[in-house]
């Protein structure tokens, strides 16, 4: 599962499989998972976007 930092943009996957309570880079606790094409999708067909 890939991370990415709300901070410093920064993306990465953790080597164990615990979920990371900080960056690895800058050291903030704005960590959450990096949407995937599947999640988008899936969000785009639960709400479409009115025109």
């Amino acid at each position: 599962m890939k991370y990415i930092c709300g901070n410093c943009k920064y993306r990465f996957e953790p080597k164990t499989g615990k979920v990371p309570k900080t960056c690895p880079f800058c050291n903030s606790t704005a960590v959450s998972k990096e949407a995937t094409t599947s999640d988008i999708l899936d969000d785009l067909s639960r709400n479409p976007m009115s025109r």
